[in-house]
């Protein structure tokens, strides 16, 4: 078992904050990865809504609130990368990434984030990251994305007009490969936004109750 001791460190070091040592000095520049979620090509939506929408980050509770790669490897252990990062904190990747795919559905008239200067729209979209991370297992891990997303118009009371769970998991081959779990991760952003467009293009958006979300 002795004998065993470091290779167990240089695989820990590779994934996590701790444990037997770091598998990169100190002075070694982080790694950073884009989530994207590039899919087929939007179909532009039958039912188009003639307001415009602005896309805020969404929320996230820690750990999801900081750019590290969070690894879970069960209910009761979460560890952060040292080295390998995502470019932004999840909500904010996923904002982009909905305000990218939302216009290329052409579903709103317009779609703008927060500062964008000409108008204040009326609608809006935010939510909540409950789950951006990466299971390792005991065979093919798993990127897992595990989301809340709410539309509500700026109006008094502020009235909550849509309101979806999305949750997605997609299989890391080679297991604990940072570079696979950043393309796991790629591949379940994109089926949730192939879903998201497709509810937003089919809700009326006519209002689910009055509340903040």
């Amino acid at each position: 078992m002795k004998k065993n001791l470091p290779v167990l460190c240089v695989f820990l070091g590779a994934v996590m904050v701790g444990g037997c040592g770091p598998l990169f000095p100190p002075g070694t520049p982080p790694v950073y990865y884009q989530v994207q979620g590039h899919g087929p090509a939007s179909v532009p939506c039958p039912q188009k809504k003639s307001e415009p929408l602005r896309v805020w980050p969404l929320n996230g509770a820690p750990p999801y609130d900081r750019t590290d790669f969070v690894i879970l490897r069960n209910a009761n252990v979460v560890e952060l990368s040292s080295r390998h990062r995502w470019i932004a904190a999840p909500g904010e990747m996923a904002a982009q990434a909905i305000a990218e795919a939302v216009s290329r559905a052409r579903i709103f008239s317009v779609v703008d984030r927060p500062g964008s200067p000409g108008f204040v729209p009326q609608l809006h979209l935010g939510g909540h990251v409950r789950e951006f991370a990466f299971h390792p297992g005991e065979g093919p891990g798993e990127a897992v994305l595990d989301v809340r997303v709410f539309l509500w118009r700026e109006t008094a009371p502020k009235r909550l007009v849509f309101e979806k769970d999305y949750r997605f998991a997609e299989p890391v081959p080679d297991g604990t490969s940072p570079q696979g779990f950043a393309e796991a991760m790629n591949r379940a952003v994109a089926r949730w936004l192939s879903e998201l467009t497709r509810d937003l293009c089919e809700s009326p958006l006519d209002g689910i109750g009055s509340t903040t979300p």
